[in-house]
C-alpha cells in the first residue's frame, strides 16, 4: 500500500527506547529517536546548535577541578558570570568575567577545614562539590550557600564597576556590637539542669572583653556539678559559636573563642605513663572535671579505644576516669605509652564578649540559647528571597528548619530582642528595639511533617517554596505579608527532590528529583486548588545517561546544575557525565523536546553553565566552562553559544558579533582588519630588512596591508628580476617583462657588466616617460628631460625600485617568526620571499593595518587541533579548491626521513603534497603519490604516508643514503587545517589557473589570489536528526515489522547550506544534499536556501526504517518537516 506521511513538528523531541513501541501517543509522531546538535524550536521545527564561541581562557585551574557557574545580575544590561571552583585546599576560587567575557575580578576565600575551622567545620571535597554551591542575588549582593551545610554563608559584592569582593556572610554587614544581628538563634535552653555561670564577671563587661563560661547542673559552681556540653574538635565542635544569655533582664552575646583561650585547642594528648589510677599525658591538659574524653591507639587495659569516659580529677597532666559521671575511679593496668587521650566534651570554654550587659550582672541562669549557625550546628544549605525578605533553609543539626530576615534588611536575622531593648529606647545601641515583636521582624519556623527531611531546595512565587527529600511545601502568611505570627505551611506533593537549584519557568517551578535524573515542574494548578507536579522527563528518561560508559555507575548518572535561556525556551542542563542536555519548553504549543550535544575538540567536557543577557539586555546567553585537551595539556574555556543565524547570506553587513554564522565550537572571528600592530622606528633593522613587534603579531605571508601610519621618512628598495637593455638612438630602457611603473617613480639601476653611458649604480632615478608597458625613459631626480643615452652598455641591467613607505599603498608581510616581518611589494612577491631592502627606519611609530591575506592568526587557545573554515561567507571545503603550486628548493639533510631545510614554507601540519626534483627522486618517493607534512618548525618539515602518521610523526619516509643536494619542487594539495604558533592558513590560489603537479608552465605570470579578509575558525561538530521507525502504509493495524521501499523524501528546509541524508541502518554511506546551483560560483559568499529539497531515496526495502538527516560542516541547518513518500508491502 502506497504511503505519503509527513512529520511536521519535532515538539517531543528525542524519545526513549521505551516508546519504540507507542505508535499510539501524540509523542511518537512529534519525537525523533536521536536529536544531537539540534535545538527544537517553539514553532516546532530544528535547528542546528550553533557553535560554543570562544570568550576566555579560565587560568590556574587546579588538576581535576571543576568549574561551576554562576549568574550576576545586576540589570538586563549589566551582567556578569561567575566561576567558582574549589581547591584541594578547601579554598573558593572566585573568578567573575563581564558580558565580553573578560576577567575583571578574582577573589579567594577559605570555605572550612582543618586550615582554616573558621570558615566552617569543612565538608567532603569531591571533584562535584562545587556544584552544591547555590545562590540568589538582591541588587549588588550575591548571596551564597552551599549544600553540604558545612560552609558558612557567603557574599559577593560588587563594591564598583567591575570590582568585586568576597566575605562570609556573618561578617559583611554588621560590625562592632551589631555583629549580633546577623545571627540567628536557636530555641531557649528549656533543660534545669545545664545552668551557664559565669566565672569572672564583676562589673558591666564591654564588647570585646574576655568572659569564662562554665556549665553546671545546678546554681552551684562545683566541679561535681559541672556538665560536659561544648564540643572542642577544632572544625566540628563549639569554636566560634555564638550564645546568648539572658539574665535580669538584661541581655549580653558573647561568641566562642578558639584554643587555649577558648574550647582546648589541644583536643588530642599522648598519653606518657600509666599507673593503676591514674594516667599522666604528654603536658598539661585543660580537661575540667567530668569532660568527656576517648582513646585512640592501643590504649591502657582497663580502656577500649572509642568508648567515651568521664574525667574524675585532674591535677596538672595527671587524670583519672570513670565510666559514668561522678563515678568509680577506673582501674587501669599494663604500663602503656604511645596511645591518644582526645578530649570529646568539656565544661568550660572562654568567650569575647560581643553585645554585653547593660548593668552589673551575676550571671547563673539556665536562660541562653545558642546560635543556629556552626561548625557544630551546621550552616544553611539553600537561600532564596521573599517579600523583601533574605530566607535560608535547612542546616545540619536544624535540617528543616527557615530562617527569613527582617524585610527589608537582607543581613539582619536575630529574631528575639535584647532583654534590655524590649522597650522604647536603644539601650544596646544596636538599633533594634521595640515593645512588642513586629510584623516585619525576623523569624524562624520548623516543618511539621511525619519525617524529618533536610531541606533540598527553595524558591518563591506564590509563597515560599520548600523541597525537601521527600515532600514539597508551601509557605506563606495566609492572605498577609509572611511573619513570624502568620506563617502557614502546607505539603502539597510528595515526591522528594535533589539539591540543584531549582529554575522557575512561567508560572512554574521545575526541580531535579531525589535520585538527580528526572525533571518535575512543582506549579499551581487553579482547576484543583492546589500544587502539583508534572515529570517532564517520562518520555525521554535515557537522555541524561548521554556519554554515560560502562566504567561508570548508571545509576549514579545525575543531573549536576540547570539553568534556564528564556530567549529560546531552554532548559540546560549538565550532567555528573559532563554531558550538556537540553529541553525545549513552550506550553502554548505542548512542547517538551529533549535534545542532547557534544562538543566539538578533543576530550572536551562541559563543566558548568549560566544564563545572563548580552551587554544590551535583548538576548540571554548561555556561557558553558570547558575543559579541553589542548595541545595535549588540560586547559578550561568560558565559552558561550551564538545565536541562531537569520541571513540569508552567510557573509552578512551586520557589524554585531552576535549576528554571524557560529557553527564551529571554542570559535572566534578573526578579521585581519583588527590586528594592528605598531613599532617604534628602533625595532627596524636595516641589516636584517625585519620590522620586530615587542609582542606576537598573528600575521601570516601573503597578508595585505597598509601602514596607517608612518614615522619620518622611512625607505625601501628591491632588485627585481626583469632585465632590461637599452636603445642608446631613442635614450630607452626596454625589459623582458612588463615593468609595472609609473611617471615619476623612484629607481635605481644594477648590472652584471656595464652600465648604459650616462647611468651609474647606487644613484637615484625618476621615470620620465612610460613609452609602453615594457619601454621606459627615465630622469635624474631634480631634472625634467630625459637622460641621453649614448650607448647601451654591457651585460644584463637590472631595475632597482625606490620608495618610500606611504599610508595609501598595498604591501605584503612575510612572515620571519611569531614577532618580526619581511616586507614584499605584491603577494606573489610574498610567497616567493622576494622581499624589500630596508634602507632608513624612518623615525617615531609606524603602524601596519591588515586587510586580508591567508593566514589566520589569534587562534593560541586551539593550538594543535584540527580546525573549521568559514572564510568570508564560504565554507575552505568550497572556496579553496583546487589547490596551488608552491615552490620551495630544498636538501635532503638525514637519514631519518625527508627533511627539507626551507626557508618561511608556510605548510602547516597534514597538509597534503607532491613531490617534484631536478634530478632523480629518492626510490622512496614517487612523483605520482600523496604525502603529508610532517611539521618540524617553520624552517623544517619531514613527509609522512599518511595524514594521521604526520600529524602523530609516524610513518615518515626514508631514503638511500647518498641522496642528497637535490632540488625539490613541493605542490601542496590540500588546505591546512590544523594550529601551529596560534596561526592557521590557507594556501594560496595563482589565477594562472594551473592545474596539473607538474614543473610545466608554472611560471605563468599570473597573480596570486584567494585572499581572504575574515573567518570564522573553529572545532567541528556534527548535528544528527534519527527519525522513530516509520509507520505508514498501512490498511489495517500497524505496519511496523512490514517490509517497506521508502521510494523518496521531502525534506522542509529554512536557511540552510550542506548536509546529507539517508536510512538509520546505513549510516556509514549517507549522501550529500545539493545546494548549489548553477552560477554559483566557488569562493562566492553562499545564499542559504529556504524550501523544500526532493530526494530520492537511496537502498533498498526496510522492515524498520528510519531516516537519518545530519550536518558537519560548520554551516546553518534548519529542518521544519520530513514527507516520506513510498509504498508498504502486506507480509
Amino acid at each position: 500500500m502506497k504511503y505519503r506521511v509527513i512529520q511536521n513538528a519535532f515538539i517531543s523531541g528525542e524519545l526513549s527506547s521505551k516508546l519504540d513501541a507507542r505508535t499510539d501517543i501524540k509523542e511518537y509522531k512529534t519525537g525523533v529517536a536521536q536529536l544531537e546538535n539540534f535545538l527544537v524550536h517553539r514553532q516546532g521545527g530544528v535547528s542546528r546548535r550553533p557553535g560554543f564561541r570562544y570568550a576566555s581562557t579560565i587560568s590556574g585551574v587546579q588538576s581535576n577541578r571543576k568549574i561551576k557557574l554562576i549568574p550576576f545580575i545586576y540589570s538586563k544590561t549589566e551582567s556578569y558570570v561567575v566561576g567558582l571552583e574549589i581547591y584541594a585546599t578547601d579554598t573558593l576560587k572566585i573568578r567573575v568575567y563581564n558580558s565580553s567575557g573578560t576577567l575583571v575580578s578574582t577573589n579567594s576565600v577559605t570555605v572550612g577545614g582543618t586550615n582554616a575551622p573558621e570558615a566552617g567545620p569543612g565538608f567532603e571535597n569531591t571533584v562535584d562539590a562545587v556544584y552544591g554551591f547555590t545562590s540568589i542575588q538582591s541588587a549588588d549582593v550575591l548571596f551564597i550557600a552551599h549544600d553540604s551545610g558545612k560552609i558558612k554563608p557567603l557574599v559577593l559584592a560588587r563594591t564598583a564597576s567591575d570590582t568585586f569582593t568576597v566575605t562570609h556572610y556573618v561578617d559583611y554587614y554588621f560590625s562592632g556590637t551589631k555583629r549580633t544581628l546577623n545571627i540567628p538563634f536557636q530555641d531557649a535552653n528549656i533543660d534545669a539542669a545545664k545552668v551557664i555561670i559565669w566565672g569572672s564577671h564583676s562589673d558591666v563587661d564591654g564588647a570585646g572583653d574576655t568572659a569564662t563560661l562554665n556549665m553546671y547542673d545546678n546554681s552551684s559552681a562545683t566541679d561535681a556539678t559541672r556538665v560536659a556540653f561544648w564540643r572542642p574538635s577544632p572544625r566540628e565542635g563549639h569554636h566560634y559559636s555564638y550564645v546568648r544569655l539572658d539574665s535580669a533582664s538584661s541581655t549580653c552575646i558573647v561568641r566562642i573563642k578558639q584554643g587555649t583561650t577558648g574550647i582546648p585547642a589541644v583536643d588530642a594528648l599522648t598519653i606518657s605513663s600509666v599507673s593503676t589510677n591514674t594516667i599522666t599525658l604528654s603536658s598539661t591538659c585543660n580537661f575540667q572535671i567530668n569532660d568527656i574524653v576517648t582513646f585512640s591507639g592501643t590504649p591502657p587495659g582497663g580502656v577500649t579505644a572509642g568508648t567515651e569516659y568521664y574525667i574524675l580529677t585532674v591535677s596538672g597532666a595527671d587524670i583519672t576516669l570513670s565510666t559514668e559521671r561522678q563515678g568509680s575511679t577506673l582501674t587501669l593496668s599494663n604500663t602503656t605509652s604511645g596511645a591518644t587521650c582526645n578530649i570529646i566534651k568539656t565544661s568550660k570554654v572562654v568567650t569575647e564578649v560581643i553585645t554585653p550587659f547593660h548593668a552589673n550582672v551575676t550571671v547563673n541562669t539556665d536562660d541562653w540559647s545558642m546560635g543556629s549557625w556552626g561548625n557544630y550546628q551546621g550552616y544553611p544549605r539553600t537561600v532564596t528571597a521573599f517579600e523583601q525578605r533574605l530566607i535560608w533553609g535547612g542546616s545540619i543539626k536544624q535540617p528543616d528548619t527557615v530562617w527569613g530576615s527582617l524585610t527589608g534588611n537582607m543581613f539582619q536575622l536575630m529574631e528575639e530582642r535584647l532583654d534590655q531593648d524590649k522597650g522604647t529606647s536603644d539601650v544596646s545601641g544596636i538599633n533594634y528595639f521595640a515593645q512588642a515583636i513586629q510584623a516585619t521582624d525576623p523569624f524562624q519556623f520548623t516543618l511539621a511533617s511525619q519525617e524529618v527531611n533536610s531541606i533540598q531546595w527553595m524558591s518563591s512565587q506564590r509563597g515560599i517554596e520548600v523541597g525537601t527529600l521527600g515532600a514539597e511545601y508551601i509557605i506563606s502568611g495566609g492572605d498577609s505579608a509572611i511573619s513570624s505570627s502568620n506563617v502557614q505551611v502546607q505539603v502539597q506533593t510528595n515526591h522528594g527532590g535533589s539539591s540543584v537549584r531549582p529554575v522557575r519557568v512561567a508560572r512554574g517551578t521545575l526541580f531535579v528529583s531525589r535520585d538527580g535524573q528526572l525533571v518535575r515542574e512543582f506549579k499551581y494548578n487553579n482547576d484543583e486548588g492546589s500544587y502539583i507536579t508534572q515529570n517532564f522527563s517520562i518520555t525521554s528518561d535515557e537522555i541524561i545517561h548521554h556519554l554515560f560508559t560502562d566504567t561508570a555507575s548508571y545509576a549514579g548518572t545525575q543531573i549536576l546544575d540547570m539553568v534556564y535561556q528564556n530567549s529560546r525556551g531552554i532548559l540546560w542542563f549538565v550532567t555528573s557525565n559532563s554531558a550538556l542536555v537540553g529541553v525545549t519548553l513552550d506550553s502554548d504549543t505542548g512542547t517538551i523536546a529533549w535534545h542532547r550535544h557534544t562538543i566539538g575538540g578533543t576530550d572536551a567536557s562541559i563543566q558548568g553553565l549560566t544564563v545572563v543577557p548580552n551587554s544590551d539586555g535583548t538576548f540571554d546567553d548561555l556561557y558553558v566552562s570547558i575543559k579541553r585537551t589542548i595541545d595535549g595539556a588540560s586547559t578550561y574555556y568560558l565559552e558561550k553559544i551564538g545565536d541562531d543565524f537569520e541571513h540569508t547570506l552567510l557573509k552578512n553587513v551586520s557589524s554585531s558579533e552576535d549576528d554571524q554564522p557560529y557553527y564551529s565550537d571554542s570559535s572566534l572571528r578573526i578579521k585581519l582588519s583588527n590586528q594592528t600592530s605598531s613599532i617604534d622606528n628602533t625595532g627596524v633593522s636595516t641589516g636584517s630588512d625585519t620590522i620586530t613587534f615587542g609582542s606576537n603579531h598573528n600575521l601570516g605571508t601573503g597578508t595585505k596591508f597598509k601602514f596607517s601610519a608612518v614615522g619620518g621618512t622611512f625607505s625601501w628598495q628591491l632588485q627585481t628580476r626583469n632585465a632590461a637593455t637599452a636603445d642608446a638612438s631613442a635614450d630607452t630602457l626596454t625589459f623582458a617583462q612588463i615593468h609595472g611603473l609609473a611617471v615619476d617613480d623612484l629607481v635605481r639601476f644594477s648590472t652584471d657588466g656595464t652600465l648604459p653611458a650616462g647611468l651609474s649604480t647606487g644613484t637615484d632615478y625618476k621615470v620620465h616617460t612610460v613609452v609602453n608597458s615594457q619601454t621606459i625613459k627615465v630622469k635624474t631626480t631634480s631634472g625634467s628631460t630625459a637622460i641621453d643615452i649614448t650607448n647601451a652598455g654591457s651585460g644584463i641591467h637590472r631595475l632597482v625600485l625606490r620608495g618610500d613607505f606611504d599610508t595609501s599603498t598595498d604591501y605584503h608581510i612575510v612572515r620571519e617568526s611569531a614577532t618580526a616581518i619581511k616586507i614584499s611589494l605584491d603577494a606573489e612577491d610574498a610567497f616567493s620571499n622576494v622581499t624589500v631592502d630596508l634602507i632608513s627606519t624612518g623615525s617615531g611609530t609606524h603602524t601596519i593595518l591588515p586587510s586580508e591575506g591567508w593566514i589566520i592568526g589569534g587562534l593560541d587557545h586551539l593550538e594543535g587541533e584540527t580546525v573549521e573554515f568559514l572564510a568570508d561567507g564560504f565554507h575552505e571545503q568550497d572556496g579553496f579548491i583546487p589547490r596551488p603550486l608552491q615552490f620551495i628548493d630544498s636538501a635532503i639533510s638525514n637519514n631519518s626521513g625527508i627533511q627539507f631545510a626551507l626557508t618561511q614554507h608556510d605548510l602547516f601540519p597534514g597538509t597534503k603534497v607532491r613531490v617534484e626534483s631536478s634530478g632523480d627522486l629518492p626510490s622512496s618517493l614517487s612523483a605520482t603519490t600523496d604525502y603529508y607534512i610532517n611539521w618540524v618548525s617553520k624552517d623544517n618539515v619531514r613527509l609522512s604516508t599518511t595524514r594521521a602518521g604526520a600529524l602523530a610523526g609516524t610513518g615518515l619516509v626514508t631514503h638511500s643514503a647518498g641522496a642528497s643536494n637535490i632540488t625539490y619542487t613541493v605542490y601542496p594539495l590540500s588546505c591546512e587545517t590544523i594550529v601551529k604558533d596560534g596561526m592557521v592558513g590557507l594556501q594560496p590560489t595563482y589565477s594562472s589557473g594551473n592545474t596539473t603537479n607538474t614543473s610545466s608552465g608554472t611560471n605563468a605570470g599570473g597573480s596570486v589570489t584567494g585572499s581572504i579578509s575574515e573567518a570564522i575558525v573553529g572545532l567541528s561538530y556534527t548535528s544528527k536528526l534519527k527519525t522513530m521507525k516509520l509507520d505508514a502504509g498501512q490498511e489495517f493495524g500497524t505496519s511496523q515489522g512490514s517490509l517497506k521501499r521508502n521510494e523518496a523524501v521531502i525534506l522542509k528546509f529554512h536557511k540552510t547550506f550542506g548536509g546529507k541524508f539517508g536510512t538509520a541502518s546505513d549510516e556509514s554511506n549517507l549522501e550529500e544534499i545539493v545546494f548549489r546551483e548553477a552560477g554559483h560560483g566557488m569562493g562566492s559568499a553562499l545564499t542559504l536556501f529556504t524550501g523544500d529539497k526532493y530526494l530520492d531515496f537511496p537502498g533498498t526495502a526496510e522492515r524498520f526504517f528510519q531516516v537519518v538527516v545530519h550536518q558537519d560542516k560548520p554551516l546553518p541547518m534548519s529542518l521544519l518537516g520530513i514527507i516520506h513518500r513510498g509504498v508498504t508491502y502486506e507480509n
